[in-house]
């Protein structure tokens, strides 16, 4: 999917439920305030739609809205009590309710690291995998918080471009930003052309284009990926067929 502009499809009449994949789009392409909107809009229609005593849940609204808050505002405080909700629907028993706790508690953990509360982190990093065991984020928030690299994680364990690129933003975590990069560009060359990856930034400009010569052109900041929140420009970068990926 290509998106250069949150602009370009009218959103009017969208489903509280298809707003959700249409902002996980936007948040990968940085559109933070955009994705807000999106999801905004699905939590006003399901609020109308309950105050009607109409039933309906739309899956992840709750911990994308927490994620948002940290992205757009750093508000950590309405980011936790947001993911609260999400989690208070596990019950439910909808489909992706585990998923999405997961991903909830991720991002609670995420708003303990940026508090300085590592211990707290690690527990709530791991009631996310107890639910979702592959979470790859959820690796990258541990590493973070001072846990090992997981085995899942070593350079000798064949990856997918997703867990690479986790791998990557943990290795960037502790200071070893290039071999993240090595490690996603070797899992970019063995992948066949689909949507592998889709997450990755892409900066199809050349060095030149880009303002930098071509001895700087391995280490400029070309852009970010949003492994957490207030993440700072990367540092390196890898030429690909496709374009210059951004390293995490």
């Amino acid at each position: 999917m290509r998106l250069r502009s949150p602009k370009r499809s009218n959103t009017r009449h969208v489903q509280p439920h298809a707003r959700v994949p249409i902002a996980t789009v936007l948040i990968a392409r940085s559109f933070f305030a955009a994705a807000e909107q999106e999801i905004d809009a699905a939590i006003q229609a399901l609020a109308t739609r309950a105050a009607a005593g109409e039933s309906g849940t739309a899956v992840a609204v709750y911990w994308l809205k927490g994620l948002l808050c940290l992205l757009l505002r750093g508000d950590i405080d309405e980011a936790i009590a947001m993911c609260e909700r999400e989690l208070a629907l596990e019950a439910c028993g909808h489909l992706y309710a585990k998923e999405c706790c997961a991903s909830a508690l991720y991002v609670i953990g995420v708003c303990h690291l940026l508090r300085g509360d590592k211990a707290a982190a690690l527990s709530l990093f791991d009631q996310s995998l107890a639910r979702v065991p592959g979470h790859a984020m959820v690796f990258v928030g541990r590493i973070i918080a001072g846990a090992p690299m997981p085995a899942g994680l070593r350079s000798d364990v064949p990856m997918s471009v997703d867990v690479a690129a986790a791998r990557a933003a943990g290795l960037r975590a502790i200071g070893n930003t290039a071999a993240g990069a090595v490690g996603v560009g070797e899992a970019l060359s063995a992948t066949p052309p689909r949507n592998a990856g889709w997450l990755i930034p892409i900066d199809r400009r050349s060095p030149r284009e880009r303002g930098v010569g071509r001895r700087a052109a391995a280490t400029a900041p070309a852009g970010r990926i949003g492994a957490f929140p207030n993440a700072r420009d990367c540092a390196h970068s890898r030429q690909t067929p496709a374009g210059t990926f951004v390293a995490p």
